[in-house]
Formats: C-alpha cells, structure tokens, sequence
C-alpha cells in the first residue's frame, strides 16, 4: 500500500473540518485517516475512516457519515475503547533485573498492573527512568504523582522508581497517557525488550499507515499488527470519566480476526510499539477495543507527543 504525504495530509485536513460534528454524534467512537476496506479487503485509497458502536441500515449512522461531499469516508465498527489495565495480575510474575521493557509493573498496595515499556532518560539530567502509562501508575486511584512504581506487582519491596512527571489529557505537544519514574537505583536496566531480538530501543520513528510494528507487553508477550489509522479522535472510557484524544494511531491485525490472537490485552497499558529491524519506537500502548467487541485494536500515543509532553529521550 503506497500512499503520498501529501494526500494523507489532505485527507487529515478534511477530517478536521468534519469531526467535531462527527463525534457528537450518537454511537460514534473514533474517527482517523487511513486505507478503505471493501468486502473484507484493503482498496490502495485513503479515506476518513469513522467507527461506530455499530453499523445498521439505510438510514443508519454509517450512511448518514458517508455523505458528506467530496470527501471519501469508510465506516468500521469498533466499540467504545478501554485502557489496557489488569485488575488482577495472575500467579506468574516474574522480578526482572536489569530492567527492560515488556515487563510487569504496578503501584505499590494496589491492585492494578501494566507493562513498564522501556527505559527513557530525562531530558535535561539524563537520569534514567521507566516509561508507562498515567492510568498503570495511577492504579485503582486517581493521582500517580508520588506514587511507588513496584516490579513485578504491588509490593512496595519491589519499588524500582517513584513518579515525578504524568499526564492524561492535552499537551502543547498532542494528547497523551503517560507517565515516568526515576529509578531508584535497586536494580541494573537495559533498553532492551523482553522477548524481541536485536537492538535496543535508543530512538523514534514516525508511525506510517501499514506499517507492521511489534511490541512486548506484560499480558499477551510480542505480538505485531499494521497500523490502520493515523490522526485518530478517539474517546477512551476511563473509571475517572471519558477522555477524548487526538492524533492517535490504531493498530488492528488484519485480516481479522488476528491469527495470533489478541494484539493488545488487558495489563500490555504501558507497552511501545516499535519499527521492527530499528526498534525505534513509533508510539505507547493505552487502550484497546471496548468490552465484547469482535475486532482487536490497539490505541497509541505517536511517541513524539509522548517524549516531548514527558521532556524525556531515549538517548543516554
């Protein structure tokens, strides 16, 4: 699938001329720019591509989205999205050291679990710190700030790094769910991924439409998917009520249902998705599809808004 930045600019210009009456209306849950499918297949052509919690007939949702003129529009299914947070980590986890990404962290004396996704540097002192999720450092609470990030689990015997800098919302960057903790200094880290080969993760890319990229998260491991959207505005149900975000990207295996199962599962919040061969990071995992829907999807933060809105790099 080729495609010109020029038309996928033109496309995400037309998008914003019609979202904000598009996610207004009843049923809809995102709306992004990427290739349109017909009869289960990809056409080489980009359109406003619009998800709904479900698609009828004739005078449905999805008829009405498609007519507005001259601009190309696909309707997908996709219920509302939830973050990828495990209430309840199971019997296996395992204490890593050094660090890397891929593995299981969570708030000290909570319940919750996610994934630590990689090793990141501030900006300005380069110290050293872990990369997750805002709502993987927040827990069942709702304020991560000062809160100990444990590995594996909860128990603050485990703390690795207590959270200095998190986000859920709006950046001058771009919209994001995000959080960092300094280590701590107990445990030896790497840049590494748990369970992907080759280099480690020192750098970034832009995520492009296709492109197949792959990430090591706590509950589903390595998994790899395209990317299907860009420039998506979504709203993700959060236990501390809906946040809308836009910009973001949209993972979903396709042809679906996924050969290799879920690509994003309940505890992989936290996780990078990478180019494979550079294993740069080309966003951070935060949500997936809503309860009970068919189709698997992941929803990523573009690492740019995510290293500039955190002030971090991968770069010692």
């Amino acid at each position: 699938m080729e495609y010109s930045d020029s038309e996928l600019d033109r496309l995400v210009a037309l998008k914003e001329q019609i979202e904000n009456e598009v996610m207004r209306r009843p049923g809809v849950t995102a709306i992004g720019v990427g290739f349109r499918t017909r009869g289960g297949e990809l056409e080489n052509k980009l359109a406003v591509k619009v998800y709904v919690e479900r698609k009828q007939r004739s005078s449905d949702i999805g008829d009405q989205l498609i007519s507005f003129p001259g601009i190309p529009t696909d309707v997908e299914e996709m219920r509302k999205p939830q973050p990828d947070i495990q209430p309840y980590p199971p019997d296996h986890r395992k204490r890593y050291d050094p660090l890397v990404g891929g593995i299981e962290i969570g708030p000290a004396g909570d319940q919750a679990v996610g994934t630590l996704g990689g090793i990141v540097f501030d900006r300005s002192t380069r110290t050293p710190m872990l990369l997750t999720n805002w709502h993987v450092a927040a827990g069942t609470g709702s304020n991560p700030i000062g809160q100990l990030m444990c590995q594996p689990g909860n128990d603050p015997a485990n703390g690795i790094g207590t959270v200095t800098r998190a986000i859920l919302g709006e950046t001058p960057f771009g919209w994001i769910d995000a959080a960092v903790a300094p280590l701590n200094g107990s445990r030896q880290y790497s840049q590494s991924m748990l369970k992907i080969p080759g280099r480690q993760t020192t750098g970034m890319t832009q995520g492009r439409l296709q492109m197949k990229v792959y990430k090591s998260g706590r509950t589903t491991s390595t998994t790899f998917a395209p990317i299907e959207s860009l420039a998506v505005t979504v709203t993700v149900e959060y236990p501390v009520g809906d946040v809308t975000f836009l910009n973001q990207i949209m993972i979903r295996p396709f042809p679906a249902p996924s050969p290799i199962g879920q690509v994003s599962d309940s505890g992989d919040s936290g996780s990078l998705w990478l180019q494979p061969g550079t294993n740069f990071a080309i966003g951070l995992n935060f949500a997936g599809e809503g309860q009970n829907d068919p189709v698997d999807r992941a929803i990523v933060n573009p690492i740019e808004a995510v290293v500039q809105g955190m002030d971090i790099t991968f770069s010692q």
